[in-house]
């Protein structure tokens, strides 16, 4: 039987009440997308597959639900356990839990305390590029994006993540601001660049294949 994490048993962190966003990946070779999607359908959360890009062309997919709502820590954990109970009693391989929160979380770094383990700051950014994939390895970033894209998309949609493991909020959320107008001034047009912490992700290795690919 799984066992919520340790730091649940902290109150003030149990009992937040906010933004969650829940994703449960699993094995994308050894599942059955049509059989993955209807699951995902009768659980009432999103199915998604995206394909990560490397910058050697190679794509590396991934198979995930997605469900979001305001609620307390405590009961987003609660979901992320039902769901992959769910897909494991389906006998699909869960890979990856992993749940998304807004960045003044009280586990946060730049509350109290430094980054905790399982947990960093990450950036979706959303790309208008006509479905190519552009080259950004130039722009002087502060640190390297990873670029996906949406493969339900009819036009492949493109973003591109950025992750730090040791900053704090504030830091990251001028990180994220000077990359976006680093990168909408060089004509790649912005959908969105929010600023997520990853609250918990029991395998954060899980896309260190791509990752490394832009080291």
């Amino acid at each position: 039987m799984r066992h919520q994490p340790d730091f649940l048993f902290s109150d003030s962190v149990a009992s937040f009440v906010g933004p969650h966003e829940i994703h449960v990946t699993v094995d994308a070779e050894s599942t059955d997308p049509v059989r993955f999607r209807a699951l995902c359908h009768s659980l009432g959360v999103k199915a998604l597959a995206i394909a990560n890009e490397t910058p050697g062309g190679v794509t590396i997919p991934d198979l995930l639900t997605a469900s979001h709502g305001k609620c307390t820590s405590a009961e987003a954990i609660e979901r992320m356990i039902a769901i992959a109970g769910a897909l494991r009693a389906a006998n699909m391989q869960v890979v990856r839990e992993k749940i998304e929160t807004v960045p003044w979380h009280p586990y946060a770094p730049g509350q109290s305390h430094a980054m905790p383990s399982q947990t960093y700051f990450e950036s979706h950014i959303g790309l208008h590029t006509q479905g190519q994939i552009p080259d950004i390895s130039d722009l002087g970033l502060p640190g390297p994006l990873y670029i996906s894209r949406n493969s339900d998309s009819t036009t492949g949609k493109i973003f591109a993540t950025y992750r730090n493991y040791h900053s704090d909020q504030h830091s990251f959320q001028n990180e994220v601001a000077n990359i976006a107008k680093t990168l909408t001034g060089h004509g790649l047009l912005l959908e969105k660049a929010d600023v997520e912490f990853a609250l918990y992700d029991d395998n954060i290795r899980h896309d260190q294949d791509w990752l490394e690919a832009y080291t």
